[in-house]
This record gives structure tokens, sequence and C-alpha cells, in this order.
């Protein structure tokens, strides 16, 4: 799991605490507030550009600010993690992985190019390994397996390479989730806490 934390350190604002007292907490938690759902946005059209999403409901549910700054506590909270089995979906490809191995000493499946055409779609539980009709697995002299899938009738039979099968795999870093966050601190923080703060002056009782 990625996480990120946001707090501002409100000393930097002791001169308009002596004046503003109760404004100065209110703008802080607004702007970090504002910042942070910048940030999951930024995250999730990362994530649309990076990746070929199949559930953008699931992508969106998997960045999200888990703590909203408020005055007593002024920090916000952003995580990259998708509920389900899988809770690293997203996040390993943060840090990435040189060598993601196979669970449980078993290997990983990986659809060779074509075998499923639609990127777009999720594999249909017919097309998985364990359910892939007229399906058998073999070893090459080079030592790869493979899964191969038989099609046709008879003489006009023909075997096509469906999966090839490996003890790990390599996961690059392509998220950026810790860029874009600093990224959109270091070009909005100043302006974003500058507009709260005026606004907050002006309709101050």
């Amino acid at each position: 799991m990625s996480a990120l934390n946001i707090e501002i350190d409100t000393k930097a604002f002791r001169r308009w605490e002596k004046l503003y007292p109760k404004q100065v907490a209110f703008v802080s938690m607004k702007a970090i507030n504002k910042i942070a759902l910048d940030i999951q946005k930024a995250t999730i059209a990362n994530l649309e550009k990076k990746f070929v999403i199949r559930r953008k409901a699931f992508a969106k549910r998997s960045i999200k600010v888990t703590h909203f700054a408020k005055k007593p506590a002024l920090y916000a909270d952003i995580e990259v993690i998708s509920k389900g089995a899988h809770p690293e979906t997203f996040s390993k490809f943060e840090e990435g992985v040189n060598a993601y191995r196979a669970k449980r000493s078993r290997r990983i499946a990986v659809p060779v190019p074509g075998f499923h055409p639609n990127k777009q779609k999720v594999i249909p539980k017919s097309k998985r390994p364990r359910n892939l009709k007229n399906s058998f697995q073999i070893t090459t002299k080079a030592g790869h397996d493979l899964i191969l899938q038989s099609k046709g009738k008879k003489r006009r039979r023909k075997s096509t390479i469906a999966y090839s099968l490996e003890k790990q795999v390599r996961i690059p870093k392509v998220l950026g989730f810790y860029r874009t966050a600093n990224g959109i601190m270091s070009r909005k923080w100043t302006q974003t806490f500058a507009a709260e703060f005026r606004q907050a002056i002006l309709t101050a009782k």
C-alpha cells in the first residue's frame, strides 16, 4: 500500500494567528482538503492514462482520502489501496518490483498477445487457464512452460499458444503517486492557501 500524509506546520503563520486566530486554522483545514482532493483526482486521471481500466469505479475507490483535515488535526491522509483480496492492485506499481513471484510455489499465467484481443474487457472465466477447453501444457526445448489450446476438427485442428507460465514477472514503476502529489503541492499550495485566506478575511465577522 502507498500512503501519503499532508500536514501543515502553522508556526509559519504565527503573525497571522495573532491577527486572525480563528481564520488560520480554518483556512489551513480547507486548503489541505482541497489539495488532497486535487491529488486524488490527478492520481485517478494518471491511472486511466497508464493502465487499461476495465472497472473505472474500482479504480476510483482505490485512490481514497482516508482522513480529511479538521481544525484540531491539520492533516489529510491519501492512500492507494484496493478492496478485496488484492489490496496492492495499483500500489505495487508505485515502487515497482523487479521480480514479482508467484505465491504458494505456483506460476503466473501471462496471456500472450492476441489471445484476448479486447483489452477493455475482463478475460471471461471460460478463457482462464483452469477453464480453458481443449488446452494442454508443454515445455519447450528452451525450458519455457506454455499452455496451448487446440481448435478445429481432426486434420484441420491447430494449436495456438494461450498463456506463458512464469515463475516471476517484472512490475514497472508507472503509478507516479508521490511524483503527482509533490507536483501538486509545489504548484498549488501557496495559491490555494492564499485564496482561502482572502475569502476568510472577506467573510470574517
